[in-house]
């Protein structure tokens, strides 16, 4: 493993492809071939240190080994490197492929055109590749195929989609190899938008359908960066195909889906660098493709917000920044609902859109798993898409589900859940109320005790937390509804259940709840 081994190997190589010694279906050549890339091939796996020259030259002589092998007898070491990509492969052979196949992608395009589809292909057996060393080596080979317009062949979307996958990989304090590959892999991605024109029909409007997935929810920041960036240059170009068809793309998600995803995660804008700054640039440039209502209003109103985060992010840590009472937080909370209010009422006749942002708020919502403040943020945002709605079967269905979802032991939840019922309450009251009338009815149901159930009957489990999201309810229903239309109907629907709850509580949560709503 000295520079004078590789290189007399690569001049031998290069003798054998000029004087051509390596044409013809000759079996010793095959023979040696294959013990040459069986010599060689394991030693391209280190990179070699830049700063120890003898390294570089070493490294660079295996390269140029493959190169002359693969310029004389292109089949035989094709299909040698790609069959190293094989999940059976231990992961120093797959490194080795791809670092010399990323030197054949440079040096070589002229001679691989008819190969550029089965490399694709080939390289789809590395998607679910765990180690970082290879991840990182892919990573680089997708740039250089890139570079040779091979994402516009079919299977290039796969390159891009794993690009994603590394921009969500999850980033731990002391896990310097992941943060490599995430920044490694939002940078490739930025660069093929910038610098690679012919990749923008590759990556729009394809990247809109990995918006929605709960799965690459620390890589929106980086493809909303990259879609920013494409529709602007769309726009200055005034292309054409910047317009999106989207019910005639089957694969693309409903632009309501999209539209309430991006809401909902602006409210985490620190979850990776300038996460919702990238995430409001892209809603300044998107609000007409969205849905034509939209183009004023985020035009005029996402510049602000993303000064307001932008501003601000040098004053958080991310602990601090991301903690639902900074604030910070608060403020841009009440930012988000106000401005998502206002384009509820510029789509209040497409009932196709409210709904669809309905659907897919509810669909979206179990994805959020742990993040409770998330899911408190979507049960508020789906009650106001619900304020908006005209089809009252689907608004009594999904004031339903509302409750389904919402978990009664958590504070959070009770928190989103009021909150979004007293905004659905200014439209529909009477059908807000009716359901909390159930809801009370159902936490006063008393269960059978003793042996033979002729003990004192007691509260079914979870009475008192479906008091409290009760209560709460009727809080920000005062505080929402109109004075003059909540008024009539609080004797009915309000104080003679409320009244009870107070005489017969004697949990300090339920205690806490009817203050917090009396103080509303």
């Amino acid at each position: 493993h000295q520079p004078p081994l590789t290189r007399g190997m690569c001049s031998v190589v290069k003798v054998m492809y000029r004087d051509g010694l390596a044409d013809g279906e000759i079996d010793d050549i095959e023979k040696h071939l294959q013990l040459a890339m069986d010599t060689l091939h394991p030693l391209a796996a280190k990179n070699p240190n830049y700063d120890d020259q003898k390294q570089v030259r070493n490294h660079t002589n295996i390269l140029m080994a493959f190169e002359y092998m693969a310029r004389a007898r292109l089949t035989q070491t094709l299909t040698y490197l790609l069959s190293k990509f094989q999940t059976k492969a231990s992961s120093k052979h797959q490194l080795s492929s791809l670092l010399i196949l990323k030197h054949l992608v440079n040096a070589m395009d002229d001679r691989l055109d008819g190969v550029k589809e089965q490399i694709l292909s080939s390289c789809l057996q590395l998607m679910e590749a765990s180690n970082m060393d290879v991840r990182k080596a892919f990573i680089q080979l997708i740039m250089a195929m890139a570079d040779q317009n091979y994402l516009a062949l079919e299977g290039g979307q796969n390159m891009i989609l794993f690009l994603v996958r590394m921009c969500s990989t999850p980033q731990k304090k002391a896990d310097e190899a992941a943060k490599q590959i995430k920044s490694g892999a939002d940078h490739i991605l930025h660069v093929i938008a910038s610098k690679v024109q012919s990749s923008h029909n590759v990556l729009w409007p394809y990247l809109f359908e990995l918006i929605v997935p709960n799965s690459n929810q620390l890589a929106i920041g980086s493809i909303a960066r990259v879609l920013s960036l494409i529709a602007r240059h769309k726009k200055a170009n005034q292309d054409d195909t910047l317009i999106i068809r989207w019910s005639k793309d089957v694969n693309l998600p409903h632009p309501g889906e999209i539209l309430i995803k991006l809401f909902i995660l602006l409210h985490r804008p620190y979850l990776t660098k300038n996460y919702g700054e990238y995430i409001c640039a892209l809603l300044y440039n998107i609000g007409g493709l969205l849905h034509e209502n939209l183009a004023a209003l985020f035009t005029d109103n996402f510049k602000i917000v993303g000064k307001f985060i932008k501003d601000n992010s040098s004053n958080n840590d991310d602990e601090k920044a991301n903690d639902p009472q900074n604030s910070t937080q608060k403020k841009l909370q009440s930012m988000l609902l106000k401005l998502f209010k206002s384009a509820c009422e510029k789509l209040v006749d497409d009932d196709v859109f409210i709904t669809e942002m309905g659907e897919g708020l509810v669909k979206q919502f179990n994805g959020y798993g742990s993040d409770k403040y998330l899911q408190k943020i979507s049960l508020t945002f789906l009650g106001q898409i619900l304020a908006f709605s005209n089809k009252k079967t689907w608004l009594t269905k999904q004031l339903q589900k509302m409750i389904e979802i919402t978990d009664i032991h958590n504070v959070h939840h009770q928190q989103g859940f009021a909150l979004g019922f007293g905004l659905c309450s200014v439209t529909h009251l009477d059908t807000v109320l009716l359901r909390t009338t159930e809801l009370i009815e159902d936490s006063n149901q008393k269960g059978k005790s003793g042996l033979f159930g002729f003990g004192k009957k007691k509260e079914l489990p979870g009475a008192n937390e479906k008091k409290c999201l009760c209560v709460r309810s009727w809080g920000r229903i005062a505080q929402k509804c109109p004075s003059r239309s909540v008024t009539s109907r609080m004797d009915a629907h309000v104080f003679v259940h409320l009244i009870q709850v107070m005489n017969t509580a004697e949990d300090d949560t339920v205690r806490d709840a009817v203050i917090e709503s009396i103080t509303m």
